[in-house]
């Protein structure tokens, strides 16, 4: 199936087709699943869910397909393709779940995020292009928050010491690359 027909999918809230989908086109069910649930239809989470559990391309993949179906669905969303419309909001919401699946850990070369963004921000005009550039430009004071947030859920459930360990040393991380941002 092409994309215009699982947003359409998506839109009509056939969630059953696009998990018959996942079987074959995890990735791209997945990815249309997303806008399921932005458009407002709840069930689409459960349906989420199941494909996560039961279908091997999510298993021991480091978040790889997730990152990327929300990576499509940003792109879409920033073009207003197959029928999403322009909604530069939504494209952000699912470029920071991208963003922090793929540059989380800030290890990751500067030079591969950017060139990542220049791709997405092919064919938009350009003052859409720079707001997308300043977007993902803010990643390290996001993942800071994302950590803070992340230790506090953490700690509401008692998680084990160890866990909660190293999301510190990962929120100091993030603190460092800050500081380098800010200098």
């Amino acid at each position: 199936m092409e994309d215009d027909q699982l947003a359409e999918l998506a839109r009509a809230a056939d969630l059953d087709a696009l998990y018959a989908h996942s079987a074959a086109h995890p990735q791209s069910a997945y990815t249309w699943l997303l806008y399921a649930l932005d458009l407002g239809h709840d069930d689409a989470e459960d349906v989420i869910a199941d494909v996560e559990e039961h279908r091997d391309a999510f298993r021991h993949d480091d978040g790889f397909v997730v990152a990327c179906a929300h990576r499509d669905l940003a792109r879409a969303y920033l073009h207003a393709q197959h029928g999403v419309p322009h909604d530069f909001e939504r494209a952000g919401e699912h470029l920071d779940v991208f963003l922090l699946y793929t540059f989380g850990s800030l290890e990751n070369d500067d030079e591969v995020r950017a060139q990542t963004i220049a791709e997405l921000a092919v064919g938009l005009n350009e003052s859409v292009a720079a707001k997308l550039r300043a977007f993902a430009g803010k990643l390290p004071f996001r993942l800071v928050k994302h950590r803070v947030d992340r230790i506090e859920r953490l700690h509401e459930l008692r998680a084990p010491a160890v866990i909660v360990q190293n999301e510190v040393k990962q929120l100091r991380a993030s603190v460092d690359a800050v500081e380098r941002l800010i200098g």
